[in-house]
């Protein structure tokens, strides 16, 4: 699994969530480009206040038989929004 929070790397910290949606664009641009492995990408995002304000975060990992990171299929109960994509 590799990932980060978008606002680590944003000048402007409200800025987290619209960054994080063109880094995601670009991701998958870049990887169909650069890799025939296919993975799962997971964007999260958490737009209300918090104490460090809004943000997103970005993870992916290799697809695996029999292996995954989250049940997709359990994606409706979680507390926060998330984006999962296979590529």
């Amino acid at each position: 699994m590799n990932g980060f929070h978008v606002k680590d790397f944003c000048d402007k910290k409200e800025l987290a969530i619209s960054v994080g949606f063109v880094f995601l664009h670009e991701f998958i641009k870049k990887w169909r480009a650069s890799f025939d492995e296919n993975i799962f990408i997971y964007f999260g995002v958490a737009a209300k206040e918090e104490e460090f304000g809004p943000d997103a975060t970005f993870s992916f990992h290799k697809k695996r038989k029999n292996e995954a990171w989250m049940d997709v299929e359990e994606i409706e109960g979680l507390d926060g929004a998330i984006m999962a994509i296979e590529i």
